[in-house]
This record gives structure tokens, sequence and C-alpha cells, in this order.
């Protein structure tokens, strides 16, 4: 599994002698570490288990959890109607009906309902605090503790799992045991590092913060947020002209479907280059036990091989959905290019829900013109991924109803 770290060094809290009121998400915080007092001892006695090493044990076993559980993906509007009859106000009846059989099923164990970077930077939108603080709690009881790690650290792990999977001398975990992390993750991982403090108490300390930061529900983090603190976002009305003026400009070049898709993949690998040689050189130290020597990390070989590999597999549709993070979203930009249907106002998230929610869930429950566009022709992304997409809420229900009948 390819891993991106970012590490944060030379932060301390120190609040044993504060002169101000702890702010109530850190007292929840410090509740929840306290429910594990003997963490410091249980890593104490395994110096010999590296950071590393610890946090790929407790990510696989997350992920074989996960993968035993009916996992249902909810776009904003569901979680909206979910929060809305837990206040006791449903906007319909049957969204009472939805979100008792919700919390009926994620009890049970059957179902989980992951939260994901998309679904999290929807919620922070929600401007009222009463209205934020409520999905989040939702989101507390139908997570199950489970989120999807975020595109940039998910996408990796695709590519370097499908070249690896083409190495007959490698064993692979399956894919979607791979994707998942804790929702305090949901926007990437970042662990503390004290460049003062020797590398063994710096193990230390990290496994004993992931061990309380994994426990850690989302509620809590949307606490500690604020306005201040959150990106201006990425989808504004410049950024909507700006992508639909490329694609006039170069609507010529598309003859069908096929051409757009792989202009798309082709633009994507693009993006990609940076992390596709990084990969290349992890591959190669794998194998070899050293990194690369300069000689082998030129413009002509390493990721560029790489790249041209997968961009070739996609053109002679040798491959689909291995890399699902390329096939649906350049599946999803490729169609409305050839249908020279204009990027909207909020195809931004959408299409960010889509891309996990359809390669990763047995359901996505969205809205009805995305759900549309992923079912039928050209895409049919639901029959590729097995994944139930419906957008009638009533269908929804009878859906929900049919688990563990």
């Amino acid at each position: 599994m390819a891993d991106i770290e970012i590490e944060k060094g030379n932060w301390t809290v120190n609040t044993e002698h504060s002169s101000f009121d702890h702010p109530g998400w850190l007292i929840d915080f410090k509740e929840i570490c306290d429910k594990d007092p003997d963490v410091w001892d249980r890593h104490k006695n395994e110096p010999h288990v590296s950071f590393e090493a610890y946090k790929r044990r407790c990510y696989l076993s997350h992920g074989e959890q996960v993968r035993k559980k009916i996992r249902i993906y909810l776009d904003l509007r569901y979680w909206i109607y979910c929060r809305d009859a837990f206040l006791g106000k449903p906007q319909k009846p049957v969204h009472n009906s939805i979100w008792m059989r919700l919390s009926d099923l994620v009890e049970s164990g059957l179902v989980v309902c992951p939260i994901s970077y998309p679904v999290v930077s929807e919620i922070f939108k929600q401007r009222d605090l009463v209205r934020r603080g409520a999905i989040a709690e939702v989101a507390d009881r139908l997570s199950g503790n489970v989120a999807i790690r975020p595109p940039h650290e998910l996408w990796p792990t695709e590519v370097h799992h499908f070249l690896l999977s083409k190495l007959p001398s490698k064993e692979v975990y399956p894919l979607d045991q791979l994707a998942w992390t804790f929702p305090t993750w949901w926007l990437g991982e970042a662990m503390p590092h004290f460049p003062e403090l020797d590398e063994a108490t710096n193990c230390l300390m990290k496994k004993a913060y992931f061990d309380s930061i994994k426990e850690c529900p989302l509620s809590i983090t949307i606490k500690a947020l604020s306005a201040s603190s959150w990106p201006k976002p990425a989808d504004t009305n410049e950024y909507y002209d700006n992508v639909n003026a490329q694609c006039r400009a170069h609507r010529h070049e598309i003859t069908d479907f096929h051409s757009a898709f792989m202009t798309e993949i082709a633009g994507l690998l693009d993006c990609m280059e940076a992390e596709i040689e990084e990969i290349s050189k992890a591959m190669y130290e794998s194998e070899y036990g050293h990194p690369p020597p300069p000689s082998e990390c030129t413009n002509e070989d390493g990721h560029h091989l790489f790249t041209r590999l997968i961009y070739n597999a996609f053109r002679l549709k040798r491959i689909t959905t291995e890399i699902p993070y390329l096939h649906i979203n350049a599946g999803i930009h490729g169609a409305l290019r050839h249908r020279r249907q204009p990027f909207k106002n909020g195809d931004y998230w959408d299409h960010l829900h889509a891309y996990p929610a359809i390669a990763y869930c047995q359901a996505f429950f969205v809205e009805t013109s995305l759900g549309h566009l992923v079912s039928n022709r050209p895409l049919e992304l639901n029959h590729a991924y097995g994944c139930s997409v419906l957008w009638n809420e009533d269908e929804v229900l009878k859906y929900l109803m049919s688990i563990g009948k």
C-alpha cells in the first residue's frame, strides 16, 4: 500500500498551566484518551515494532473489518435528510424511515456509511452551527468509525496496487481493504514529530497518539475547526468558466466517447506524474533493497514507462476498474465532453462523491442527475463496479428494507 505521510514538527500543547478555559472539543478529546490508560505501557512493551509497521497493522485490520460490511455511501442530500429526521423535523415521512432503518442496520453491524473528504467538506459549508453539529453527530452514528481515504492518498495506492499486481512475484491485498481510514484522517494523515527527541521516543509518542486519534469521532473534529481555518471552495464561478472554456477550445478533438475518455486519461496521468515517479522509485527500492541510481531516474525510464503502460492499457481496453480513480473520473468528464454538456455549479463536488462511492461501496444514494449520468450509457458504472446507484427515496427505503432478509 502506497502511503503519503505528512509530518508536522515542532508543535506542543501545554494544558497544565493554561490561564484560559479549554474549549469543549479539547475536553471531549481528553475523555477519548482517558478511555485507554494503558496505551503508553502497551507500546513501551513493543519497542521493536516501528510506527509504520504498527500503523499498517491497524489499517489492514480496520480494512478487513470494513470489507465484511455492506458499505452505503450517502451524498450530502441524504446526510441532510437523516440530520433533519434526527432533529425530529424530517422533510418527508420517508426520510424518517430511511434514518431509522439506517440506524438499525448500522447498530446491528450489517451496514456502515463511511464519511469522506467531500462529505466533510460539504458538512462544513453548513453555516448554522447547530445543524452542522447535528449532521456531524449523525455521521458519528452511521459511519461506524469508518472513513474513505482522501483522493490524494487513495489514487496512489490504486496505481501502486495495479503495478504490483502485474508482477508474478508479488502478492497484494484486495484493493477494497486498503481504501479505509478513520474519521479524523478524512483530509489526510498528519502525525506529530519532535526533532529534539530520539527516534524511540518519537515512535512511542506516534503510536500512542495514533491509538487515541483513530478513536476520535468526527463531531469533535468539526467542533475544533473554525470558519477561519477552512479553505475557500475550489468550485467558484471562475473555476467552471475556465473548465468550460477549455472544453470548448478542444471540442474538435472529440470524435466519440472513447476519444473523450482517453483525452481525460492523458490529462489525469499528466497531473499524476510526480507521484507515479515516487511509486516507481519505491518499487525499485523494494525489489533491489536500495534507491535507483541517478542514471535510472531519467525522463525516459521509470515513471514514464509506467505512465505509458497505464495509458495504453486503457486505450486498448485491457483494464477498466483496476484503477478506479482514473476510470471513474475520466469516464464522467469524458461523457460530459462527448455530450457537449457544460459543467454546472455543484458538479465539482458531485464528481468527488461519485469516485469513492461507486468504487468502494455497494450502494450510493445520490441526487437524480448524477445517478442517471453514472448509471446509463456510455458509463454504466453501477454495473462495472457492482454498486446500486439509487436516487428515488422510495427505492432507497426498499433497498434498505431488503438488507438482512
